[in-house]
């Protein structure tokens, strides 16, 4: 309603479509898993964990807001590399990872666990899905089979796995011993949505409601879908796949 208040119909209705689908994605993997019952471990200095993977977020969300992306007029060599992901995959994997690792966590204790039974179902249901919204956008011109492949490829560093791992895999785990898993969800999503602050803002063209609304509405719910499907898999491959994917399309 607020997207159509201030103009915005037609990303009111596309917003609508996306929530729907991962509503319906959501349903799916709801009937096909259960419910994670294990408990990560706390590890040492809990405080120390926390400030280390929203350290990692906030370096990596003003790096972004600051550079902005390829449409930008002050697109330049550096920005360029920043876009390659490569910088965000050290960031937000290798340096959260070993700094996890060395206040006691195991690679288990942060998403890298064995899948759960009917996860590779599951998987492939995120992922056909996403595969089939990338084939329509290229059948319809919307984007070129090339510059498809291109940016999946570059996504699997810069959105895919980079971002799974630091917000379904740190993140969330971190949450969980702290906060039922349903606040978990829902903790790790809002700050995921409000990470993207600097894309919404040049997508909303500097309107701040819009943003906010981008944010809950579109990447909030993406994130808070993304942590659904997580814990339900005990996956972040999936995620990332389908994260990879799905960044190239317009399935948002």
């Amino acid at each position: 309603m607020i997207l159509l208040w201030q103009g915005y119909r037609d990303d009111a209705v596309r917003t609508l479509r996306y929530m729907l689908l991962f509503a319906a994605l959501a349903l799916a993997t709801n009937a096909l898993t259960k419910t994670d019952s294990s408990t990560p471990r706390q590890g040492s200095r809990l405080w120390a964990q926390i400030l280390l993977c929203m350290g990692a977020i906030v370096a990596t969300g003003l790096v972004s807001a600051w550079f902005g992306s390829e449409d930008d007029p002050a697109y330049d060599a550096l920005s360029r590399f920043y876009s390659s992901g490569c910088w965000q995959f050290a960031a937000e994997v290798i340096a959260v990872f070993l700094g996890l690792r060395l206040l006691g966590l195991k690679a288990d204790d942060l998403g890298l666990r064995r899948w759960a039974p009917k996860a590779l179902l599951v998987g492939l249901l995120w992922v056909a899905t996403a595969i089939a919204f990338l084939t329509s956008d290229v059948l319809s011109g919307v984007i070129s089979s090339g510059e498809a492949f291109h940016q999946v490829c570059q996504n699997v560093f810069r959105n895919g796995f980079s971002e799974e791992f630091l917000f379904r895999g740190a993140l969330l785990s971190r949450l969980r011993v702290i906060v039922p898993d349903e606040w978990a969800i829902l903790g790790q999503a809002l700050i995921f949505g409000l990470w993207h602050y600097g894309a919404d803002v040049r997508a909303a063209q500097g309107n701040i409601v819009v943003t906010l609304c981008f944010a809950v509405t579109v990447q909030g719910v993406f994130g808070y879908a993304l942590g659904f499907l997580a814990l339900r898999t005990r996956s972040l491959a999936i995620g990332s796949v389908f994260h990879a994917i799905a960044d190239a399309t317009d399935i948002i």
